[in-house]
């Protein structure tokens, strides 16, 4: 899926000439393969609830685990970037890339399954931020901007067509090739590997490891606890859990106080700004990843649809995501980030009423997945460009990847969310409530309307 550049400062050898079709043909390959692991599932929850005699409402992990993969192993693996060299991280992630889908292929049980789709997720995130580091790297001014443009185009044009690609896959070699499509991203490891950045001139020496393991326990318990009905966890597992995410959630506090440049930097979390505009596209997010579970159950309710059928409806999505990518980026000159996003936020939320009352039908469908799709993208391309001046230039890499953490986490969370309601209610109504999630955009665009105004 779409990532940052993390901003670097550090000497260079030099640069290999690439130009700005090239570069932006390689980058929106990468973020629309990587993302194919979200986009290209939940076309296959039906087929993968019934092989692995689970509800269907469970397979929401399906999407909430890959989700988590990224957020948690986007900032650790912009740190090692920034240590040892995007070359490195290609290699790690290509690994992990390998054995996640290997996982995945053979996983005998849900639990296994799950473990598969954190390694692929956080492949994705690996070569997602060394492909992101191209343009500052490579590219300036103008030629750079004609890059991001071509790669924001490609990356929503795949991701909106994920579900037709994941149907395709199902239809040729069942549910679990559906899983493995992003694999295909390794195609482009070759030329990320002998375009990447150097390891940054002084950057820290070490990752902060437990500030790592205090976000992803924070992150998985959330998505335990909303999970719990679904999963018919016990009382005293749920109180368990919740215990220890509360304890996580207060260790990573101090933890960020006692070690400011870690992690989760002090400069970048203290900024209102900057966690206003990061809720607000986690949200969006939210409502992304929700849309993309449920929109393939409301389309087969009672409808006996082929996949590759309900592939072919939700086609348009692909369309509008990359209309609103390419749209935004044209007028984010003009137009605030803010106000961008609380735009995006009403459209989304919208949509996604439309399709929870439409009782199923193709066309309101089609609308409330459109919108959830462009909201996603278009928050994108608007936040990741205002996100760059609200931190000082040393900060810009682990700011991205503090604003991937929050924002794919809050995917992760809607995948949850959703899957928790489709087992406690009907479908439209969790459609309801996700695009009630998805609402929380606005407010929080305003919010850092109002901060940066002061």
């Amino acid at each position: 899926m779409v990532t940052a550049a993390r901003a670097g400062t550090g000497a260079a050898p030099p640069r290999r000439a690439i130009g700005p079709v090239r570069l932006g043909l390689l980058l929106g390959y990468v973020a629309g393969t990587s993302g194919l692991g979200l986009a290209g599932a939940p076309i296959v929850s039906r087929q993968v609830a019934d092989d692995l005699a689970i509800s269907t409402a469970q397979t929401a992990w399906v999407l909430a685990l890959f989700s988590l993969g990224i957020a948690v192993m986007t900032p650790v693996f912009g740190r090692l970037a920034d240590l040892h060299g995007g070359r490195r991280v290609v290699g790690i992630a290509s690994a992990c890339a390998l054995l996640g889908t290997s996982i995945v292929l053979l996983a005998p049980s849900l639990p296994v399954l799950l473990v598969g789709r954190f390694l692929q997720g956080g492949a994705s995130s690996g070569l997602s931020i060394v492909a992101f580091a191209l343009p500052a790297h490579r590219l300036d001014g103008a030629a750079r901007a004609h890059a991001l443009g071509i790669m924001t185009a490609l990356a929503a044009l795949t991701l909106g067509s994920g579900p037709l690609f994941g149907a395709a896959a199902e239809a040729l070699a069942g549910w679990r090739a559906a899983l493995a499509l992003s694999v295909i991203m390794l195609l482009a490891a070759p030329a990320l590997a002998r375009l990447a950045a150097p390891p940054l001139a002084g950057a820290e020496a070490r990752l902060d490891l437990p500030g790592a393991g205090l976000v992803l326990a924070v992150g998985a318990g959330c998505s335990v606890l909303l999970q719990a009905r679904t999963t018919h966890l016990s009382a005293p597992l749920i109180a368990a859990v919740a215990a220890i995410t509360m304890g996580a959630a207060a260790t990573l506090t101090r933890h960020v106080r006692r070690a400011p440049n870690g992690f989760l930097p002090l400069t970048v979390v203290r900024n209102p700004v900057f966690v206003a505009l990061s809720l607000g596209a986690a949200a969006l997010m939210a409502g992304f990843l929700a849309m993309g579970f449920l929109a393939p159950l409301l389309l087969t309710d009672g409808v006996d649809r082929p996949a590759l059928e309900v592939g072919v409806i939700l086609l348009p999505a692909a369309f509008a995501a990359a209309a609103t990518a390419t749209a935004v980026g044209r007028l984010r000159a003009r137009i605030s980030a803010e106000r961008i996003l609380a735009a995006l936020g009403v459209a989304a939320c919208g949509g996604m009423l439309v399709a929870g009352v439409g009782h199923g039908l193709a066309p309101c469908v089609v609308v409330g997945s459109a919108a959830a799709t462009a909201g996603f993208a278009g928050a994108q391309v608007a936040l990741l460009d205002r996100l760059a001046d609200l931190v000082p230039a040393g900060d810009r890499g682990i700011a991205i990847g503090v604003f991937n953490l929050i924002f794919v986490t809050g995917g992760a969370i809607g995948a949850a969310f959703a899957g928790a309601l489709v087992d406690a209610t009907s479908l439209g109504t969790a459609v309801v409530g996700c695009a009630a999630v998805t609402a929380l955009a606005v407010p929080a665009a305003r919010v850092a309307a109002s901060g940066a105004v002061r």
